[in-house]
């Protein structure tokens, strides 16, 4: 019994570091592959009011 929990917390562990760690790989290597860079500025005043943007591509 103690076997399986503490297999279960080294488990949790893991995940806990590993999925951070592969989340941020993952995100530098899609922006080192000349991917764009994609920024909104969206405003707008009023509940009625309409709304103006931007796009920047970088």
């Amino acid at each position: 019994m103690t076997d399986a929990l503490w297999a279960a917390v080294a488990l949790i562990a893991a995940a806990a570091i590993g999925v951070p760690m592969l989340l941020r790989i993952g995100r530098t290597t899609a922006a080192g592959r000349g991917s764009t860079h994609i920024t909104q500025n969206i405003t707008a005043s009023g509940m009625f009011g309409k709304a103006n943007g931007t796009i920047n591509h970088r």
